[in-house]
């Protein structure tokens, strides 16, 4: 672990990081290497509007905005837009704004990159993991005979404590009531802001390592710690782990900072003592009522609540991975979307052509002609192209063609007698 201490990561932050966008990322040697195939031929977007989310509450994203701005997350460019070409002559693009809500949590901004192709051209050649209750299992079986106790901790908006470098920082563009503003650091919907905190996150547990002179286990996933530490000395060292990343400008979310005999982790609750795992009541009854919705549907399911069943089930799965193989069945579900079939004409086809990748993905919304952002183009005709090349050296009649479409943001799916059963 510590012959690949990522050096370069030090002079990386300070000057700001890159996103990959102009550029590939240079790997930290740390995990495992794996080929991006990013399109480098994706367009820089400039995203009229911004999501529902966002758009349906003004007031609340005026106040989450103005409270990054007050931060120095943000920063306001006022009305006029003929700087930001001058300002950024690499490249910009305008990414759409939403809130995300969930439960028991505070709202949040969230800026949607992929919509205007900045995700999309991201190139990272590494794969991060993150440990999994497998991991921690079959570390602390193997725990000395003395006590342990657990100690977990969250770092307070961790990847907004990571400066973008500022040629970049014009592809994090976004408006709010005409007003234009920018993102200076790494933001939640970023591809490359969860690579990059992850680096620095990595780093920071390592030297946390060296730190603690007795027995002990850790393990971050994404922002939040947990320690298993002796419990002879676990004071000491929840001491040394607060003060060091206080030291290294790595503020925490106190109020989520729990140390005892039981800790919250990933939803579940821990106990080292009798090395037991359990689940909430609450996500219990979640998890029932999912399934039994499933089990008695006989029509449409709307798609929303049945991906939010999903990735609960899929949570649920981490506890109990011997019932994992059976959410194959939903996930083939969620895949399998009825295509959209539309009758377009050779002048709206064009229209329809300018707005896609290489791979047939629209990368731009055509509202006019009711095609969304995100469909894929199944078939032409009676031909099914699968890149762009194909589909110039398909022969077109001169009236209209009949086109199939891969609408992923449909609202409704089909629960199969599979996913029925399962349930």
């Amino acid at each position: 672990m510590y012959k690949r201490q990522d050096i370069a990561l030090l002079k990386t932050l300070e000057e700001g990081v890159p996103t990959g966008c102009f550029e590939d990322i240079p790997p930290s040697g740390v995990w495992r290497p794996v080929s991006d195939h990013s399109d480098n031929d994706t367009p820089l977007l400039d995203c009229e509007g911004n999501w529902k989310s966002a758009d349906e509450d003004v007031e609340l994203t005026k106040a989450l905005v103005a409270s990054e701005v007050s931060d120095g997350f943000v920063v306001s460019l006022g009305t006029d837009d003929t700087q930001v070409s001058q300002r950024w002559p690499k490249g910009f693009a305008f990414g759409k704004l939403g809130i995300a809500s969930a439960e028991g949590r505070d709202p949040r901004l969230v800026l949607d990159s992929t919509a205007p192709g900045v995700n999309t051209k991201c190139r990272i050649h590494e794969k991060v993991f993150n440990p999994t209750l497998g991991d921690v299992k079959a570390a602390v079986e193997h725990r000395p005979s003395r006590s342990l106790t657990p100690f977990v901790l969250d770092v307070s908006k961790a990847h907004k404590r990571i400066k973008v470098h500022p040629s970049e920082q014009g592809l994090l563009l976004f408006r709010v009531l005409n007003q234009i503003f920018y993102y200076k650091v790494c933001h939640f919907g970023g591809k490359f802001s969860a690579y990059w905190w992850a680096r620095k996150g990595a780093l920071l547990h390592r030297c946390l390592h060296r730190l603690l002179y007795s027995a002990h286990y850790g393990w971050l996933y994404v922002d939040d710690w947990i320690w298993a530490l002796l419990t002879a000395v676990a004071p000491l060292h929840a001491c040394l782990i607060i003060a060091f990343l206080h030291i290294a400008g790595c503020p925490m979310s106190w109020h989520k900072l729990h140390f005892g005999l039981q800790a919250n982790w990933l939803g579940l609750s821990w106990d080292f003592g009798s090395m037991r795992v359990l689940m909430p009541i609450s996500k219990c009854q979640k998890i029932s009522l999912f399934l039994t919705e499933a089990s008695d549907s006989k029509g449409p399911f709307l798609r929303k609540r049945f991906e939010a069943g999903t990735g609960l089930l899929l949570w649920c799965s981490m506890a109990f991975v011997h019932l994992r193989p059976w959410l194959s069945e939903y996930f083939a579900c969620l895949h399998k979307i009825k295509p959209t079939l539309l009758s377009l004409s050779r002048i709206e086809l064009e229209t329809v052509f300018a707005c896609m990748d290489t791979n047939l993905f629209m990368i731009q919304a055509v509202p006019q002609l009711h095609v969304g952002l995100g469909w894929r183009l199944l078939s032409i005709g009676k031909h099914e192209p699968r890149t762009k090349r194909d589909l110039a050296a398909t022969s077109l009649g001169i009236g209209r063609c009949w086109t199939l479409w891969h609408n992923p943001s449909s609202k409704k799916i089909s629960p199969s007698d599979s996913v029925r059963q399962v349930a």
